[in-house]
């Protein structure tokens, strides 16, 4: 094993903005050959991406405005202004501006709690959010949890402690630690052992989801890819799933032979995974009941193991994946039922359950995106497409009435001109920007 370097102090450790997926959270590497600019090199070839967005590739904006899918629920409270990161939960979502404040909308405040006690201030680099909790990472690797703490997952063991990644599944953190970059975990135990059976090492970064965690190791070895997962007997039939048993354990954890070694960008579901490789290729594994886990079309039995939701059929919420499969993808992330991919030129495509849309992924061209049990955000490349509209022409009046109603919600951002009004000379402004390529607010 190579030598561990020591973690930097506090005051200078790199910040770590690796974007999150409802309960999800999302790894990524560079190796051989790439720049280690910004990032921090923990063994020889290998350089773990600490400032990393998921970015679109070729793009260079690293923020922009807010476009939801999915649930309408969940996009209650759907702020305006520009955003470098996004996270979703259950029912809501988490959003980090780019002053360093985190916003919160979406969901019954009342029901989970996920809006309560949410921080203040700014600081914050990175968000996370689980099912019905959130937690925020500062600059110095200090947690903040707030929302539904079910079996202690806003719980910290210690207060005090520092970390250099976190993620959140369904009710329960994971944090790699910033003394000794080994793992520590709270929360609901389904099955895995939150408090047990933790896997040995240290860590660079890790992606977690409902019932199991990724984890990228430090060590300089092939298979640096691992998972921590349910264990037997935690297969259990569910009445309602008589085909495919909804149980914590698919083998979403295990990951397959090849895949821990050419591991470039890794997201959980969940109950399923998902790894772009370097050459960009994506393999799924796992949960398959609505085709989450696969690149190809569910077969079987899917009029069993599907089971529609009322108002609905196998066929009105069920959405195959592209075929073909594109051999390239930038980036994807792993929902509840479904799963979403970001193409080459930054667009999404989404398949699986779409029983509120979740897999209808929106038009356009994105810098990053997050999706989880019913709903996704991403962040758009483009604020001038106010109505994100990509029929043509795509800049019209109507563009002009949302900036206006973001002007109106107090959002700086809509004054494309900066003269304090909004009139025509701010619609010529939007469209020069969205004929240049929306690389610039």
């Amino acid at each position: 094993m190579t030598p561990l370097p020591s973690p930097p102090p506090p005051a200078s450790r790199p910040r770590n903005l690796n974007q999150g997926s409802g309960g999800d959270t999302h790894g990524s590497v560079w190796r051989g050959g790439v720049p280690c600019i910004s990032l921090w090199c923990v063994a020889p070839g290998l350089c773990v991406m600490l400032l990393a967005t998921g970015t679109a590739m070729g793009q260079q904006r690293q923020f922009g405005p807010l476009v939801h899918w999915g649930a309408a629920g969940a996009k209650d409270g759907l702020p305006t202004g520009y955003f470098k990161q996004v996270a979703t939960g259950l029912l809501h979502s988490v959003g980090l501006r780019t002053d360093g404040t985190v916003a919160v909308w979406g969901g019954d405040p009342n029901s989970y709690g996920h809006l309560s006690g949410m921080p203040i201030g700014g600081g914050w680099i990175k968000v996370r959010a689980g099912y019905d909790h959130s937690v925020a990472m500062n600059q110095y690797g200090a947690l903040y949890l707030w929302g539904n703490s079910y079996n202690g997952a806003t719980t910290m063991p210690d207060p005090d402690r520092l970390f250099i990644d976190v993620a959140a599944g369904e009710n329960f953190c994971v944090g790699i630690r910033a003394d000794n970059l080994q793992l520590e975990a709270w929360g609901s135990d389904y099955c895995f052992g939150t408090g047990h059976n933790r896997p040995n090492g240290q860590f660079a970064m890790l992606d977690a989801a409902g019932h199991h965690v990724l984890l990228l190791k430090i060590d300089d070895v092939p298979d640096r890819l691992l998972g921590w997962g349910p264990l037997p007997p935690c297969p259990r039939p569910d009445p309602l799933d008589p085909c495919c048993p909804n149980s914590y354990n698919w083998n979403q954890w295990i990951v397959p032979a090849g895949v821990a070694s050419d591991a470039w960008k890794f997201s959980a579901g969940h109950a399923h995974s998902l790894v772009v490789g370097f050459a960009g290729g994506l393999t799924a594994w796992g949960r398959n009941g609505w085709g989450e886990g696969s690149t190809t079309p569910i077969t079987g039995c899917p009029s069993v193991c599907v089971i529609p939701p009322s108002g609905c059929n196998t066929t009105s919420c069920l959405k195959h994946p592209p075929s073909p499969f594109p051999s390239q993808v930038n980036d994807a992330r792993g929902g509840y039922f479904h799963s979403v991919i970001q193409r080459t030129d930054g667009s999404l495509t989404g398949w699986g359950r779409n029983d509120d849309y979740q897999s209808d992924t929106p038009p356009g061209s994105f810098i990053s995106f997050s999706s989880s049990y019913n709903h996704g955000v991403a962040i758009s490349t483009c604020y001038a497409n106010c109505d994100n509209s990509y029929s043509q022409p795509v800049i019209t009046p109507a563009d002009l009435t949302c900036w206006l109603e973001r002007f109106n919600a107090g959002d700086p951002g809509a004054d494309c001109d900066g003269n304090g009004v909004l009139n025509s000379n701010d619609y010529e402004c939007y469209l020069a920007l969205y004929n240049l390529g929306c690389n610039n607010p």
